[in-house]
């Protein structure tokens, strides 16, 4: 866990359009909220039927990447992610 915050520089989530909905965000800002830290989150939106893509760098929220984050995002659906180092 320690290898994996300390390797880890950003997370990226990655939402389809199309399944964003006021209760996904929600779960998805209650999950961010509880794994506050000091790492970049950059927010991918898509539309695949359109082939559009945009990403998003957040300047308020950073997280603390490490297991509980991960198990928690796993659980959510529609919802994808990526660890850069």
């Amino acid at each position: 866990s320690e290898i994996l915050e300390e390797r880890t520089k950003e997370l990226k989530l990655m939402l389809d359009l199309r399944y964003l909905n006021p209760a996904l965000m929600d779960n998805l800002h209650d999950v961010l909220e509880r794994n506050k830290g000091t790492k970049k989150l950059v927010v991918e939106v898509f539309d695949e039927a359109e082939k559009l893509q945009m990403d998003f760098l957040s300047r308020k929220m950073q997280i603390r990447i490490g297991k509980p984050l991960i198990a928690e995002l796993t659980d959510l659906e529609n919802v994808t992610f990526k660890l850069i180092s």
